[in-house]
């Protein structure tokens, strides 16, 4: 998941870290620190998936080979609320 705006600056710049959430589809479970997002044609899921914040982890943006999607606004404010969740447990 990514905050479009911000990650497009440091796409241009080539420096910094992006911030991972990673996703997984074993979604049966869903946590208080966990996000499950829907399949949209926006977001390039084929089936419901969990965004995981209490995976969070930082990496190069180098190693973001393509984009697949992007949340909506309210999808990513729910992720927000599921790192304010873990970061403050």
């Amino acid at each position: 998941m990514s905050n479009d705006a911000r990650h497009a600056s440091i796409a241009q710049t080539g420096h910094g870290v992006i911030t991972v959430v990673p996703l997984t589809s074993n979604a049966d479970h869903v946590l208080a620190c966990q996000t499950l997002v829907h399949p949209a044609p926006s977001n390039g899921l084929a089936r419901p998936s969990k965004a995981q914040a209490e995976q969070i982890r930082s990496s190069s943006p180098q190693r973001v080979l393509r984009k697949l999607g992007s949340v909506s606004r309210e999808t990513m404010a729910a992720i927000d609320e599921a790192l304010r969740v873990h970061l403050m447990s």
